[in-house]
């Protein structure tokens, strides 16, 4: 298969049954229109794409590696598609009709590979075994000291501290969400410190919903309303302090370092965004990187960030930014993303002009 390909294409976004089937009768007239050449590709693409990362670029997705868009789209590119042919092609974004531009002369080979998978579920005899331990714990350890010192005994037990919650809270820690979270919080804000709550609280497994968790409950420190303590939030701030230490440390070993010269020390490898912007901060294999995205804007092509935040980045190509001509498509766009804000704030808007307690945490207690 070849390591990179080009394409274009057009994106009539569609979510609904009824909007897949118009967006599929508007792709096959945009397809006779162009086959009869009598409209370029981009003048289309500026009139009818809903892709905001491809419009300004007349529809062109250039450099793209195997398996970096949708596997829909991905066929099409490097397996089914001939170069300068025109396909429609339906994914989860709506109806494409994509245009394979070129493929790279260089190859690499490549499999497909199939998993077969079955759940391992345990028996309602190992959950009541479990159960049963769980219970036999807490019996044996009435307070936070007895958890603590049994833990360290066993070996095999482990505390988990969770971060600081209010009695408004529906989350506790890694346990997420649930009835027994709430029912945990509830208990919390009727205990003294170091109590140990009675019951074992049972979490399901979301997919399979067999019992996953037995956990022991212990309120281990009461915080005062106000600006917390340092030693209240220590494992907070320690995290943080860490972070910003470990940076400083590998910027003084690697100044004036280009990025090759920085994974091969490290024996990394360099990680490539294609068609990266400011106002995309999701980032493939980095997750929500405000800051990187920012560092990347902000450098001009060629240029590498001086100091890292976590990251190094180095600018490759940075394309001149043309004249918007789809001017409708932006101002319906910004229309929809105020619609939402307003739609979120509102509420919490009414209730602060309106002075309204929130007293639904003592309700649920109760």
């Amino acid at each position: 298969m070849a390591d990179s390909a080009d394409s274009r294409h057009i994106l009539l976004s569609a979510t609904t049954p009824d909007q897949f089937t118009e967006a599929d009768k508007r792709a096959d007239s945009i397809i006779n229109v162009l086959r009869a050449g009598t409209t370029p590709f981009d003048s289309l693409v500026v009139k009818f794409s809903q892709d905001p990362g491809s419009v300004s670029n007349g529809g062109k997705y250039e450099n793209i590696t195997p398996n970096q868009f949708v596997p829909e789209y991905n066929k099409v590119l490097f397996i089914t598609g001939q170069i300068g042919q025109l396909y429609k092609v339906r994914t989860s974004y709506g109806v494409h009709i994509v245009e394979v531009l070129k493929r790279s002369a260089s190859t690499t080979q490549r499999a497909q590979v199939a998993y077969l998978r079955d759940a391992i579920v345990p028996s309602k005899q190992t959950q009541d075994d479990f159960f049963q331990q769980a219970s036999k714990f807490i019996a044996e350890n009435r307070d936070m000291a007895a958890v603590k010192a049994a833990v360290e005994k066993d070996g095999k037990l482990r505390v988990v501290a969770t971060e600081a919650f209010d009695n408004t809270a529906y989350t506790l820690g890694a346990l997420g969400f649930s009835n027994q979270t709430k029912d945990a919080i509830c208990w919390a804000f009727s205990a003294d410190e170091g109590d140990v709550s009675p019951e074992v609280y049972s979490f399901a497994d979301a997919q399979r919903f067999y019992d996953n968790k037995y956990v022991v409950i212990g309120l281990n420190k009461v915080l005062p309303a106000g600006t917390p303590k340092v030693e209240d939030i220590r494992d907070r701030l320690e995290a943080e302090l860490l972070a910003e230490r470990k940076t400083a440390i590998v910027n003084q070993h690697i100044a004036g370092g280009g990025l090759q010269a920085i994974a091969s020390k490290y024996g990394v490898t360099l990680d490539t965004l294609t068609n990266g912007a400011f106002d995309r901060p999701n980032m493939q294999g980095l997750g929500n990187e405000l800051r990187v995205a920012g560092m990347a804007a902000k450098l001009q092509q060629g240029q590498t960030s001086p100091s890292g935040e976590g990251a190094y980045v180095s600018n490759t190509r940075k394309a001149v930014p043309g004249v918007a001509t789809n001017l409708p498509q932006i101002r319906q766009r910004i229309t929809r993303s105020a619609q939402g804000a307003v739609a979120s704030y509102f509420l919490s808007s009414l209730r602060d002009a309106a002075a309204v307690e929130d007293d639904r945490s003592s309700f649920e207690c109760n």
